[in-house]
Protein backbone atom coordinates (compact mmCIF):
# COMPACT_ATOMS: atom_id res chain seq x y z
CA UNK A 1 0.00 0.00 0.00
CA UNK A 2 2.14 2.83 -1.25
CA UNK A 3 0.77 6.17 -0.01
CA UNK A 4 -2.88 5.03 0.23
CA UNK A 5 -4.81 5.16 3.46
CA UNK A 6 -7.70 2.92 4.16
CA UNK A 7 -11.02 4.80 4.28
CA UNK A 8 -11.83 3.27 7.67
CA UNK A 9 -8.67 4.80 9.17
CA UNK A 10 -9.43 8.26 7.75
CA UNK A 11 -13.06 8.52 8.89
CA UNK A 12 -12.37 8.71 12.66
CA UNK A 13 -9.74 11.41 12.03
CA UNK A 14 -12.16 13.48 9.90
CA UNK A 15 -14.91 13.16 12.51
CA UNK A 16 -12.54 14.15 15.32
CA UNK A 17 -11.36 17.24 13.42
CA UNK A 18 -14.91 18.26 12.51
CA UNK A 19 -15.94 18.10 16.16
CA UNK A 20 -13.30 20.70 17.09
CA UNK A 21 -14.81 23.49 14.98
CA UNK A 22 -18.00 25.49 15.25
CA UNK A 23 -18.51 24.94 11.55
CA UNK A 24 -16.99 28.26 10.52
CA UNK A 25 -13.19 28.59 10.78
CA UNK A 26 -13.32 32.40 10.73
CA UNK A 27 -15.69 32.58 13.70
CA UNK A 28 -13.80 32.15 16.97
CA UNK A 29 -15.28 30.25 19.89
CA UNK A 30 -15.18 32.67 22.84
CA UNK A 31 -15.99 30.10 25.47
CA UNK A 32 -17.71 26.81 26.20
CA UNK A 33 -19.06 24.79 29.08
CA UNK A 34 -20.51 21.33 29.46
CA UNK A 35 -23.78 21.55 31.36
CA UNK A 36 -25.90 18.58 32.40
CA UNK A 37 -29.18 17.81 34.17
CA UNK A 38 -27.93 19.53 37.35
CA UNK A 39 -27.80 22.88 35.51
CA UNK A 40 -24.92 25.29 35.34
CA UNK A 41 -23.56 28.54 33.94
CA UNK A 42 -21.53 29.48 30.87
CA UNK A 43 -19.70 32.77 31.44
CA UNK A 44 -17.48 34.82 29.11
CA UNK A 45 -14.87 36.67 31.18
CA UNK A 46 -12.93 38.57 28.49
CA UNK A 47 -13.13 39.88 24.95
CA UNK A 48 -15.96 41.47 22.95
CA UNK A 49 -18.65 39.48 24.80
CA UNK A 50 -17.20 39.96 28.30
CA UNK A 51 -19.99 39.64 30.84
CA UNK A 52 -22.15 37.28 28.77
CA UNK A 53 -23.72 34.67 30.99
CA UNK A 54 -26.06 31.79 30.20
CA UNK A 55 -27.65 30.29 33.33
CA UNK A 56 -29.24 26.90 32.68
CA UNK A 57 -31.55 25.71 35.49
CA UNK A 58 -31.53 22.18 36.86
CA UNK A 59 -33.63 19.85 34.73
CA UNK A 60 -33.39 21.98 31.56
CA UNK A 61 -31.03 19.49 29.87
CA UNK A 62 -31.55 15.70 29.96
CA UNK A 63 -27.86 14.90 29.35
CA UNK A 64 -24.49 16.65 29.58
CA UNK A 65 -24.20 19.00 26.58
CA UNK A 66 -21.36 21.24 25.44
CA UNK A 67 -22.59 24.82 24.93
CA UNK A 68 -20.39 27.23 22.93
CA UNK A 69 -20.40 30.99 22.36
CA UNK A 70 -19.18 31.96 18.88
CA UNK A 71 -18.18 35.53 18.03
CA UNK A 72 -19.96 37.02 15.00
CA UNK A 73 -18.84 40.63 15.55
CA UNK A 74 -16.35 40.60 12.66
CA UNK A 75 -19.28 40.78 10.23
CA UNK A 76 -20.39 44.06 11.83
CA UNK A 77 -17.03 45.65 12.64
CA UNK A 78 -15.20 44.82 9.40
CA UNK A 79 -17.53 44.01 6.49
CA UNK A 80 -16.18 41.80 3.71
CA UNK A 81 -14.95 42.94 0.33
CA UNK A 82 -17.60 44.57 -1.80
CA UNK A 83 -19.98 45.23 1.09
CA UNK A 84 -20.95 48.62 2.41
CA UNK A 85 -19.47 49.66 5.75
CA UNK A 86 -21.84 49.60 8.69
CA UNK A 87 -22.38 53.14 9.93
CA UNK A 88 -24.31 52.23 13.09
CA UNK A 89 -22.84 49.53 15.31
CA UNK A 90 -25.58 47.83 17.34
CA UNK A 91 -25.55 48.27 21.13
CA UNK A 92 -24.63 44.59 21.58
CA UNK A 93 -22.41 42.79 19.08
CA UNK A 94 -23.78 39.63 17.44
CA UNK A 95 -22.92 36.15 18.67
CA UNK A 96 -24.14 32.61 18.25
CA UNK A 97 -24.74 30.14 21.08
CA UNK A 98 -24.46 26.53 19.96
CA UNK A 99 -25.81 23.97 19.45
CA UNK A 100 -28.44 26.06 17.65
CA UNK A 101 -30.97 23.22 17.47
CA UNK A 102 -31.00 22.72 21.26
CA UNK A 103 -34.26 23.29 23.15
CA UNK A 104 -34.17 23.60 26.95
CA UNK A 105 -36.77 21.81 29.06
CA UNK A 106 -37.04 24.98 31.20
CA UNK A 107 -36.18 28.56 30.33
CA UNK A 108 -32.59 29.65 30.74
CA UNK A 109 -31.50 33.18 31.64
CA UNK A 110 -29.23 34.86 29.10
CA UNK A 111 -27.39 38.01 30.14
CA UNK A 112 -25.92 39.87 27.15
CA UNK A 113 -23.42 42.75 27.34
CA UNK A 114 -24.18 46.00 25.54
CA UNK A 115 -22.85 49.55 25.24
CA UNK A 116 -25.45 52.12 26.32
CA UNK A 117 -23.80 54.89 24.26
CA UNK A 118 -24.62 52.91 21.07
CA UNK A 119 -28.37 52.94 21.75
CA UNK A 120 -29.85 55.40 19.26
CA UNK A 121 -33.27 57.09 18.82
CA UNK A 122 -34.41 56.09 22.31
CA UNK A 123 -33.31 55.95 25.96
CA UNK A 124 -30.13 53.95 26.79
CA UNK A 125 -32.12 51.38 28.80
CA UNK A 126 -34.71 50.77 26.07
CA UNK A 127 -33.14 47.69 24.51
CA UNK A 128 -34.16 44.22 23.37
CA UNK A 129 -32.28 41.01 22.79
CA UNK A 130 -32.80 40.05 19.15
CA UNK A 131 -32.65 36.34 18.36
CA UNK A 132 -32.20 34.99 14.85
CA UNK A 133 -33.26 31.35 14.67
CA UNK A 134 -34.21 29.32 11.60
CA UNK A 135 -34.46 32.51 9.54
CA UNK A 136 -36.85 34.15 12.00
CA UNK A 137 -36.05 37.34 13.88
CA UNK A 138 -37.49 37.52 17.40
CA UNK A 139 -37.14 40.49 19.76
CA UNK A 140 -37.06 39.25 23.35
CA UNK A 141 -38.31 41.65 26.02
CA UNK A 142 -35.78 41.91 28.86
CA UNK A 143 -36.48 40.73 32.38
CA UNK A 144 -33.75 43.10 33.61
CA UNK A 145 -31.67 45.93 32.11
CA UNK A 146 -28.55 47.27 33.87
CA UNK A 147 -27.64 50.47 32.01
CA UNK A 148 -24.67 51.28 34.27
CA UNK A 149 -23.31 47.74 34.10
CA UNK A 150 -24.14 47.39 30.40
CA UNK A 151 -26.18 44.19 30.42
CA UNK A 152 -29.63 42.99 29.45
CA UNK A 153 -31.17 39.75 30.74
CA UNK A 154 -33.80 37.70 28.89
CA UNK A 155 -35.43 34.29 29.24
CA UNK A 156 -34.98 31.80 26.41
CA UNK A 157 -35.70 28.14 25.76
CA UNK A 158 -33.71 28.02 22.49
CA UNK A 159 -30.27 28.97 21.29
CA UNK A 160 -29.11 30.61 18.05
CA UNK A 161 -27.80 34.03 17.06
CA UNK A 162 -28.28 36.96 19.45
CA UNK A 163 -27.52 40.67 19.57
CA UNK A 164 -28.74 43.64 21.59
CA UNK A 165 -30.73 46.22 19.62
CA UNK A 166 -32.56 49.43 20.51
CA UNK A 167 -36.10 48.88 21.75
CA UNK A 168 -39.18 50.26 20.05
CA UNK A 169 -39.66 54.02 19.88
CA UNK A 170 -43.04 55.71 20.21
CA UNK A 171 -43.13 56.06 16.41
CA UNK A 172 -42.52 52.31 15.98
CA UNK A 173 -45.27 51.45 18.44
CA UNK A 174 -47.83 53.76 16.81
CA UNK A 175 -47.04 52.56 13.29
CA UNK A 176 -47.12 48.87 14.24
CA UNK A 177 -50.88 48.38 14.47
CA UNK A 178 -52.85 45.53 12.94
CA UNK A 179 -55.61 47.69 11.50
CA UNK A 180 -56.08 51.43 11.14
CA UNK A 181 -59.25 53.09 9.90
CA UNK A 182 -58.91 56.62 8.55
CA UNK A 183 -61.93 58.89 8.22
CA UNK A 184 -61.03 62.02 6.25
CA UNK A 185 -64.49 62.96 5.01
CA UNK A 186 -64.70 65.83 7.48
CA UNK A 187 -62.57 68.90 7.99
CA UNK A 188 -60.86 67.17 10.91
CA UNK A 189 -59.08 63.89 10.24
CA UNK A 190 -59.90 61.26 12.83
CA UNK A 191 -58.77 57.70 13.09
CA UNK A 192 -59.34 54.67 15.22
CA UNK A 193 -56.72 52.02 15.91
CA UNK A 194 -57.85 48.45 16.40
CA UNK A 195 -55.40 46.03 18.01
Amino acid sequence: MHGRMRPKAVLPLVLALAACHSGHDSEPVLGSATIGPEGGTLTITSGVQQGLQLQVPAGALPTATELRVVDLSASVLSPGAGSQPVTIVPPGLPLRIEPVDLRFGAQATLRLPYTASRVYATAPGNVRARQLRNGNQIDLVPTHVDVGGGSVAVQTSTLGEFSVVPGPTLGNVLSDRKSTRLNSSHTVISYAVFC
